[in-house]
């Protein structure tokens, strides 16, 4: 609840949350993309690596016998924990380690070198393309998104939604519900109370009486240059959509 209250009443944690509400198409796009480059990466790790023999940072817990290992092991390195020396322990090469299978008592025992070149390019691609391309997108997307959500609230301010909605209650109390219709001859004056961009009103304007009415005037003038290049109708149009959006829902 108390999270609640403060994504709604702060104004930056409200573009944040936003943000991250409207990024969670795209991230689901790329947390797919992200397992299909584990799963591929995890198989062939386990064709290359499965008898690798264990040394400082290959071990029972950390290796790649199984498929879910794998991906462990893959996820721990696209995090940086110790994924160089999990690669050096791959490039383990006699007499370090039997290149040839065995027959021990009877029992057969595949050789446990690693792949010095394979090691390399193996990782070397995992991390240009988990780390560097995928996580990169993934911020990516949540900046691209953030600025969107930011650029949208500079176009149109709340505050200016707000004096749109007021007056227009206040424009149209003797209306006919459910339909809330604006008189011809009240245009101007709506316009004129309603707060920049949605209408002629300056924003925090402060002034004495004499520059409040050449402003007035002013606003009056380009009206009427507005009113000669618009048909009255498609302006009509204009607002009830507004009052849709704005005041219906």
């Amino acid at each position: 609840m108390v999270l609640a209250k403060l994504v709604v009443s702060n104004k930056g944690v409200r573009t944040i949350f936003i943000a991250l509400v409207a990024s969670l198409p795209n991230i689901a796009n790329i947390m797919a993309m992200m397992f299909l480059v584990l799963f591929t990466f995890s198989v062939l790790g386990m064709q290359f690596f499965a008898n690798v023999k264990y040394g400082n940072e290959l071990n029972a817990k950390a290796n790649f016998a199984t498929f879910d290992m794998s991906m462990l092991v893959l996820i721990r390195s696209m995090t940086g924990e110790a994924w160089n020396t999990i690669m050096h322990d791959l490039m383990v090469s006699p007499p370090y380690c039997q290149a040839q299978e065995q027959t021990i008592n009877g029992e057969v025992r595949m050789g446990d070198c690693g792949w010095p070149a394979g090691a390399i390019v193996f990782f070397g691609l995992y991390f240009l393309v988990a780390t560097y391309i995928l996580l990169s997108l993934f911020v990516a997307v949540i900046v691209d998104n953030f600025a969107g959500v930011s650029m949208s609230e500079e176009l149109i301010p709340e505050s200016a939604i707000r004096s749109f909605k007021a007056n227009w209650a206040r424009f149209t109390v003797h209306s006919n519900p459910p339909f809330k219709y604006l008189a011809g001859h009240n245009l101007f004056s709506f316009l004129d109370c309603v707060e920049a961009p949605l209408g002629f009103k300056p924003k925090h304007y402060h002034g004495h009486s004499g520059q409040k009415k050449g402003a007035f005037k002013e606003r009056k003038r380009y009206y009427d240059k507005v009113r000669k290049e618009i048909e009255v109708k498609g302006t009509y149009s204009f607002l009830l959509a507004l009052n849709h959006n704005f005041v219906c829902n």
